[in-house]
């Protein structure tokens, strides 16, 4: 799916006040980007679409608390290492899922969460941990704070909030790409949303060299 066509469907949905749709097409395009495109390939194709759909006063607002991700890496960085130091060894935990929550306040994380099941056919695995498998991430409230009154409304709000997932995703991404050694797979979501699948791809029942060809499962390749 590119950047251009994206923008179109989203404007269409949104015109619509099609929320599933807009939804649905926000998940496509990120799973499509997490497998192909690469986390580089990634930001740059949601900010192409930023850009079409946001003026820049909005984009500024956005650039403001997603510029610098510098801090935020770090501390994602050592929640990521001692997740995948407390999985190390364990039978029981098959996958490491990362979330983000955010609700304005000073509770917005992104945490780890070790879980016992993995069956990427059904999110609902990713709900299945311990209470003591959980890892505490860096706080979000300061990067997603970019609409604090909800001035934005309709595409500019779907997509702002499109970039700033995939901010989040490709933060996350890359420190999992370069653990090789690290054959759990890994996935990624906002709170309650629909799941991106990282790695290892085998999991996902697809030949890494035919992910171009095929796509993902449900997934399109426009």
């Amino acid at each position: 799916m590119t950047p251009e066509f994206l923008s179109n469907q989203l404007e269409e949905a949104a015109h619509a006040q099609d929320w599933t749709e807009t939804d649905r097409l926000v998940h496509e395009f990120l799973q499509d980007c997490a497998v192909v495109s690469g986390w580089r390939g990634l930001e740059s194709q949601s900010r192409t679409v930023l850009l079409s759909a946001c003026d820049q006063p909005t984009v500024r607002k956005i650039d403001s608390c997603l510029g610098n991700l510098r801090q935020f890496e770090v501390a994602l960085e050592r929640a990521v290492d001692e997740a995948i130091n407390r999985a190390a060894g364990r039978s029981d935990i098959v996958a490491i899922y990362c979330e983000y929550f955010f609700d304005g306040g000073d509770g917005s994380s992104m945490d780890l969460f070790l879980c016992d099941r993995y069956t990427p056919t059904d999110d609902d695995w990713a709900s299945h941990f311990g209470s003591s498998d959980v890892v505490s991430g860096p706080s979000v409230e300061s990067l997603l704070s970019y609409d604090p009154e909800f001035e934005l409304d309709g595409l500019p709000s779907v997509v702002a909030d499109m970039y700033a997932y995939s901010k989040l995703l490709c933060a996350f991404g890359s420190l999992v790409s370069a653990r090789a050694d690290m054959p759990l797979p890994f996935a990624f979501a906002q709170h309650e949303g629909a799941i991106i699948y990282l790695k290892p791809l085998a999991n996902l029942g697809i030949a890494a060299q035919q992910i171009g060809q095929a796509g993902l499962p449900g997934s399109s390749s426009r």
